[in-house]
């Protein structure tokens, strides 16, 4: 649990506040991002580890499903037969495989959440890590600390690693549908 408390920590700081404190700001952002990307890294690697467990689940579920139809269809046949004891053990073989279902459907709902949590605490972490870097491009323009690299450079950097393409379609998307309501007054 410490490793989510640290997370916590990392997406609620306040960076200025930090910085304005340290005794040596270059070194105390480079810690931060530092540890920005170990935390947004083990927190890809938890959404991933999420989205299996509830595709599991789902797959689980859905085979418990298949299950319970397929008792349904032996007790029907069982009917058919007049064979009611038959009949009796085809319906507690589909209750049984029911009775699974209604579990792994809290289940379900419990990895989702999960999967839902980690998700959005990802993302924040990515805006703080993308935070940070501005302030870094800002503290090296202003030579408040002094870098090898260009903000203009780390700038890049920032883009090129939070870019993905379905953040980008978003953006556009809503960027388009900014410039109708605006343009469209």
């Amino acid at each position: 649990m410490t490793y989510f408390s640290r997370l916590t920590d990392i997406v609620t700081c306040h960076l200025s506040s930090i910085l304005q404190h340290a005794s040596d700001p270059k070194a105390a952002l480079e810690q931060i991002l530092f540890e920005m990307e170990q935390g947004l890294a083990g927190a890809k690697r938890s959404v991933a580890t999420a989205s299996r467990n509830v595709d599991q689940i789902r797959k689980n579920r859905t085979e418990q499903q298949k299950m319970a139809d397929h008792w349904l269809e032996q007790t029907k046949t069982a009917v058919m037969e007049k064979d009611d004891e038959k009949a009796k053990q085809m319906l507690f073989r589909r209750r049984e495989a029911e009775a699974l279902m209604a579990g792994l459907d809290q289940q379900l709902q419990s990895a989702v959440a999960t999967h839902e949590h980690l998700l959005t605490m990802s993302k924040a972490l990515e805006a703080r890590r993308n935070e940070a870097i501005r302030k870094q491009a800002e503290l090296i323009e202003t030579g408040a600390i002094k870098s090898k690299h260009t903000s203009s450079t780390v700038l890049r950097a920032m883009t090129e690693t939070v870019a993905d393409e379905s953040s980008l379609a978003e953006i556009d998307a809503e960027l388009e549908a900014l410039k109708k309501e605006l343009l469209d007054k």
